[in-house]
């Protein structure tokens, strides 16, 4: 019998009027519950912060950064978790793929007592699907950084590792990086793995 974990879903965007209602529903829909959905408005000049609003329920956190500063620096600020809960990030214009990707999550981290998933994503707008698995060797060696990226979406990680990465390389003269975040954290989590921590999922999980 899978143990029942406790998600805590990431979106963070800006000026995503036009998808978040798709993104918000994606989350609300699915059939595993046992989550909480933190929502970051990255100081929209558009409508977003309104139609999350008008969608949100009691499962949604909603904050709105003061200034726009980017992923990193509002993921530094409003992620906030107990060191088992595990991420997964949902970028607030992207969506999930179906209603059972929780409940997927779920019994892969169950039964393998995971750390760590990366996978596979398909692009909404050419129906491309992306997403492969680092070769043995480069896991057992930690050759992340020198090898493909592969790490995409879904990407998610139990909060603890999330705890240690420290910030503070991610800031230049005082400024959050806006660029290849993913890579930034998700870099350093791959290397606190051991091999058996880290699940590669090749189902499509992620509308991008």
């Amino acid at each position: 019998m899978c143990e029942k974990m406790r998600f805590i879903i990431y979106s963070s965007g800006y000026n995503c009027e036009s998808y978040v209602k798709k993104c918000i529903d994606s989350v609300k829909n699915q059939t595993y519950k046992n989550y909480t959905h933190i929502i970051i408005d990255d100081s929209s000049t558009d409508n977003t912060n309104n139609v999350v609003k008008e969608n949100i329920d009691e499962k949604s956190i909603l904050y709105r950064s003061e200034k726009n500063i980017g992923w990193v620096g509002n993921a530094y600020k409003f992620l906030k978790a107990e060191d088992q809960d595990i991420i997964v990030l949902l970028d607030l214009d992207d969506w999930l793929a179906h209603k059972n990707v929780l409940a997927k999550l779920n019994e892969i981290y169950s039964k393998n007592s995971c750390w760590l998933t990366y996978g596979s994503f398909i692009w909404n707008s050419h129906k491309e699907i992306e997403g492969s698995e680092y070769p043995e060797t480069v896991v057992k060696n930690k050759e992340f950084r020198s090898s493909k990226w592969r790490a995409v979406h879904l990407q998610t990680f139990k909060f603890f590792l999330f705890k240690k990465i420290n910030f503070e390389d991610f800031k230049q003269e005082d400024e959050w990086i806006r660029y290849s975040y993913d890579r930034g954290i998700m870099y350093p989590m791959l290397e606190m793995c051991s091999p058996d921590k880290i699940i590669f999922i090749d189902d499509v999980l992620y509308v991008y």
